[in-house]
């Protein structure tokens, strides 16, 4: 920051939103808006992947929660690009299977899908089945793959910013179906 004409001038300035450590508010808050925060989480993960942003670690001691319930990602110290994580799975195995997955000796770091709801640590479990319920697709290798393709190829992915309840109806839509 500096001086000057009379004004104080900040070079960069770091704004935050207040807000709740999620493993706190899920431990606290009513069960409607533990399982809205729940459900945010996901579009969080999403709209981060949106960004070619990956965390390594699910946890939702690494997420908080907005007054609004919004979810943010604030612990950074496990990020990733997208574009740059394996994504495999264990799906194909069978219980009791010993040998090791071909994928275990992969440079780099390897994500399994199938592992993020475990990976969360919510032990509620009607909000693992709110979570699942809105995000099962998130569980599975194709929509990583297909989010990293998308990357990989220049496009933009979309990503929500507000609940599907908040959308409004297409204005257009009453025109054309009542010629």
């Amino acid at each position: 920051m500096r001086l000057q004409d009379g004004a104080l001038v900040f070079k960069y300035l770091v704004v935050q939103r207040k807000l709740t450590p999620l493993n706190v508010f899920l431990d606290v808050a009513p069960q409607d808006k533990a399982s809205r925060a729940i459900v945010n989480l996901g579009h969080c993960i999403r709209n981060n992947a949106a960004a070619n942003v990956f965390n390594k670690d699910f946890d939702v001691r690494n997420y908080g929660v907005s007054r609004y319930l919004k979810v943010y990602l604030y612990d950074y110290d496990a990020l990733e690009f997208l574009t740059d994580v394996k994504v495999r799975t264990n799906v194909d195995r069978f219980d009791g299977e010993e040998d090791v997955p071909g994928w275990f000796f992969e440079q780099g770091v390897v994500f399994l899908p199938e592992e993020i709801e475990a990976g969360l640590r919510v032990d509620d479990r009607q909000l693992r089945r709110a979570f699942r319920g809105t995000h099962q697709e998130l569980l599975t290798v194709d929509y990583w793959e297909h989010m990293q393709q998308t990357l990989s190829a220049g496009e933009v992915p979309g990503i929500v910013t507000f609940p599907e309840s908040c959308l409004l109806d297409d204005p257009g839509s009453e025109t054309v179906a009542n010629e």
